[in-house]
């Protein structure tokens, strides 16, 4: 003879008679019982750190990703050329180019090195009434340096000294 566990006949009829012993005493007495508030000992309620979900998007908010406005053709925008800036270059082996305000001197340098492939030694800016100059000095190429030239933000203006003089100052308006 096997002796096993009962008949699933019988635990069925056991268990639905147990439900409906339950449902009968929520029936009776209802489901909502008498809920007593909690005891607090401290003076101050700080609420309870619960878990935060990173953001996991279904799709990217922007169709296409942002563009770096300052690459390398925008910073450099043109090589000076007037006659003390092609003296530069014979003498004191530098180059001057106009730039983009927005950019700084490792901005320029790096912009510099994609471009031309020379290995800059200095970087000077000068900001005057009406653009900004910036020079490059480099003694690895027969080109010498690389310079630069910033044209001004808004907020510079001229201080009156004329346009060669290297001050700047800030308007408010």
């Amino acid at each position: 003879m096997l002796i096993g566990p009962p008949p699933p006949l019988i635990s069925a009829v056991a268990g639905e008679a147990g439900k409906a012993k339950k449902a009968a005493k929520a029936l009776a007495q209802g489901t909502n019982g008498t809920a007593t508030a909690k005891k607090h000992f401290k003076t101050h309620f700080y609420r309870p750190k619960t878990l935060r979900l990173l953001r996991n998007p279904k799709y990217s908010r922007r169709s296409v990703p942002r563009v770096n406005k300052l690459d390398q053709y925008s910073i450099l925008k043109y090589p000076l050329t007037t006659e003390s800036a092609m003296k530069k270059i014979e003498d004191n082996n530098t180059l001057v180019f106009i730039v983009d305000t927005r950019a700084n001197k490792r901005q320029v340098t790096d912009a510099v090195r994609r471009m031309y492939e020379i290995k800059t030694a200095k970087v000077n800016t000068l900001i005057r009434c009406e653009e900004e100059i910036c020079e490059l000095e480099g003694d690895a190429c027969h080109l010498g340096g690389e310079g630069a030239i910033r044209t001004p933000q808004p907020t510079q203006a001229c201080s009156g000294l004329g346009a060669g003089h290297g001050r700047r100052r800030n308007i408010r308006e």
